[in-house]
């Protein structure tokens, strides 16, 4: 989160991809974070390239074709970038800007003989990930700051499933596409304690696409939500920073369905003979995009699940509420955490589960618990 002041470069190399990271001054002000990763397979298939390809794709279409088929000329890719750029505007002012991507490809070939004749088809599977913001941090006094930041992001799915037998092609599409603006303000009140307030507006939607060629069939899903979310939060701090306390509620409206939804958040911790730490932690959350499973060769079998919005029908919202309480020891290099933990999520699909008995095709909604512990030492 700080400026860069000098220049820092980095490089790695390993027998699946290549990476660099480079970290440089822009001005006085301003630094620029760039890394970018890629797979090599593309130079040379190392034998680990090929052990990680079978492992990841030993139940797809991609390596289990049928006896009428041969699939050749196999080839996966991957790369990614992250960037962000930091400019320090003037002492009240920050500004930061993220650009994040990344890509999956894979493309095989089948090869079939059908009427005498040999023909060969091209089959892949593509999935991207892009997302951005602009986060600005503005400091009116020793007592009142604000942040706003805007973020976008991008996520498709998509595959073309040729076959030759059949004379058929599959095209299949997924996307979620969300953009959101979020403001927070926090405000110390005294010393010890500190009012947070904050507004967010959230706009998802997602599509889903299927395009048959024999016989011409295509359908195109779009469905879009669109949320408001308005948060109160009070925290507490003790002078020697052993006592730390937030308590606040988040209401949430979402405006195609109509509905509000409260979700109180807690936290707490208390530093104890100066070496254990005591914590209470408990929320209430929502989510209206869930994933489901249509048939387990979705997708040439590489990716199953796809995302769909909730429809307060055969698709509800998923609630949870969760609470955990942990102590933990922290002294002389060592660390020894425990932690119990309870969790109950409500709307859950069966579609969503991946049975394959006789609930596969099955169309139900349920919850489920969870109780945990961890322990670290």
């Amino acid at each position: 989160d700080n400026i860069t002041q000098k220049l820092q470069t980095g490089v790695g190399v390993n027998l699946i991809n290549a990476d660099v990271l480079v970290d440089v001054p822009t001005s006085e002000n301003s630094s620029l974070q760039l890394s970018a990763r890629k797979s090599i397979n593309d130079l040379v298939k190392t034998p680990s390239y090929k052990q990680y390809f079978k492992k990841a794709f030993q139940n797809s279409e991609v390596v289990n074709s049928s006896t009428d088929v041969i699939n050749t000329d196999d080839d996966f890719s991957f790369h990614d970038i992250n960037m962000r750029w930091m400019y320090q505007l003037s002492d009240q002012d920050k500004i930061r800007v993220n650009f994040l991507t990344v890509e999956n490809n894979l493309l095989f070939t089948e090869n079939a003989v059908v009427m005498a004749q040999e023909e060969s088809k091209e089959s892949s599977a593509s999935q991207n990930n892009i997302a951005t913001s602009v986060f600005y941090h503005r400091s009116w006094s020793d007592r009142f700051s604000t942040e706003t930041q805007l973020y976008m992001t991008k996520y498709l799915l998509k595959s073309t499933n040729s076959d030759i037998v059949n004379q058929q092609r599959l095209i299949q599409e997924n996307e979620v596409l969300e953009e959101s603006i979020r403001m927070d303000s926090q405000y110390k009140l005294t010393d010890n304690f500190t009012l947070y307030n904050g507004y967010e507006y959230v706009e998802t939607g997602v599509s889903n696409i299927q395009d048959v060629d024999n016989p011409l069939f295509r359908t195109k899903i779009k469905e879009v939500i669109r949320a408001h979310g308005f948060s109160s939060q009070l925290g507490y701090q003790s002078e020697n920073r052993t006592t730390n306390f937030r308590a606040g509620l988040r209401m949430n409206y979402l405006e195609k369905f109509g509905e509000y939804f409260l979700e109180p958040r807690l936290s707490f911790s208390q530093r104890l003979l100066g070496s254990f730490t005591f914590e209470v932690l408990g929320e209430l959350k929502h989510q209206t995009t869930t994933q489901i499973i249509d048939f387990q060769n979705d997708f040439l079998g590489v990716e199953n699940r796809r995302w769909i919005l909730s429809n307060q029908q055969d698709i509800p919202i998923v609630k949870s509420k969760q609470t955990s309480v942990g102590l933990h020891y922290h002294k002389k290099g060592w660390l020894v955490s425990a932690e119990g933990y309870y969790k109950f999520v409500d709307g859950i699909t069966s579609k969503g589960q991946g049975f394959q008995n006789q609930y596969k095709f099955s169309k139900t909604n349920g919850n489920y618990t969870v109780y945990g512990s961890d322990l670290l030492i």
